[in-house]
């Protein structure tokens, strides 16, 4: 009982924070999916402000992450922040079961090792792709192909926000397990 009461504190605190920090409505906006919104949510706002939200986030998340993950990541730039906080919240709690991280490159890498993985993913690793705002599911699903790619298993997908707009049914329809801390009804209904 007092677990579920101090995630469904965290949860209001990150829901308030979205609305008074990261949500805008002020005009129209294009998102990376080329549509255009009348609201925009600028989760890094959220996340890189210094408050004790990205804390919360990462605890949220660490709720739903299966026993059996070894690895958390996804697209650089959303990604990293989430995942660096999930890990080293998770590290210093669970030594027991450590994770490690990873960002998948918009553009693969020419230089150095090149590739499109920076961080750490192993073959065979057991994986949980993480995103700040999911609206048709395209920039997770660089993250599941490369991921893929690099022989590891997707779990499911975390993301904060999902924006209602197709991505769980695309994830649905490849088998893969989707779920948003917060959905763009709750975000937007006051």
């Amino acid at each position: 009982m007092a677990v579920a009461v101090r995630l469904d504190e965290l949860a209001t605190s990150v829901l308030d924070a979205i609305r008074r920090k990261a949500l805008h409505t002020e005009r129209n906006f294009r998102l990376a999916s080329g549509k255009t919104s009348p609201y925009f949510l600028d989760m890094k706002a959220v996340l890189t402000d210094g408050s004790d939200t990205l804390r919360k986030v990462a605890e949220l998340m660490l709720d739903k992450i299966p026993e059996s993950a070894t690895a958390v990541g996804g697209l650089a730039m959303g990604a990293i922040p989430i995942a660096t906080e999930i890990v080293s919240r998770n590290n210093a709690a669970r030594q027991n079961r450590p994770l490690h991280f990873f960002w998948v490159r918009s553009e693969a890498k020419t230089h150095g090792l090149g590739g499109s993985i920076s961080g750490t993913l192993f073959r065979g690793d057991r994986v949980v792709i993480v995103d700040d705002v999911t609206t048709e599911g395209n920039s997770a699903m660089k993250a599941v192909n490369a991921t893929v790619e690099a022989g590891a298993e997707i779990l499911k997908i975390l993301t904060i926000v999902d924006r209602e707009e197709g991505a769980s049914a695309a994830f649905a329809k490849l088998g893969l397990t989707f779920e948003p801390l917060f959905r763009k009804s709750q975000i937007l209904s006051k």
